[in-house]
């Protein structure tokens, strides 16, 4: 069809009605919405001090047994495992690349586990009762694995023994802090 040929009535929408249809239909919906005013909302809150009424609030206070302890001994197993195997990294595999020179294994061995050891530590010593002693054993050690860290990309073998030695030494110190 071309445009010289006629067309039946109706049959065709030209630009400007669709445009002016589709305004209509905006201006329809923006006016059914107002400016919100106090008060006229719902009586919810989640964070805030509203919603007295909820079972969940605040001034709850707890009644019989209480079921939380703040260590179960799922955890302590998991954390006491993470230590050991920390401790194994560090006396056997970092020891044994050492003696063979491989730096980059040194390097890993104490990466391995760096996550897993650090949210270990932070939950137990947080858990303490000497949190303090415990956080500041926990610190004393990654110093010290820095150490070895550092004199492994420096490949110094000497300053290495040396290091690992003292990071054994203070992860040995962390875990009896703790209870290890």
């Amino acid at each position: 069809m071309s445009s010289e040929e006629p067309q039946p009535a109706g049959a065709a929408v030209t630009r400007r009605a669709a445009l002016a249809a589709f305004a209509a239909a905006v201006a329809g919906v923006a006016s059914g919405t107002g400016p919100a005013s106090a008060g006229s909302s719902a009586k919810l809150s989640i964070f805030g001090y509203g919603g007295a009424s909820s079972p969940y609030s605040y001034a709850d206070k707890a009644t019989g047994t209480v079921l939380y302890k703040d260590l179960n001994d799922a955890e302590v197993a998991k954390y006491r495992n993470i230590f050991k195997e920390s401790q194994n990294d560090l006396r056997v595999t970092a020891a044994a690349a050492i003696d063979g020179k491989s730096w980059e294994d040194v390097r890993s061995a104490l990466r391995l586990r760096a996550n897993d050891l650090g949210a270990a530590a932070k939950r137990l010593s947080d858990a303490s009762p000497v949190s303090n002693e415990a956080t500041k054993a926990y610190n004393q050690f990654k110093k010290s694995a820095n150490k070895l860290d550092f004199a492994a990309r420096q490949k110094n073998v000497a300053q290495a023994v040396a290091a690992r030695e003292a990071a054994a030494a203070d992860l040995d110190k962390w875990g009896r802090v703790v209870g290890f």
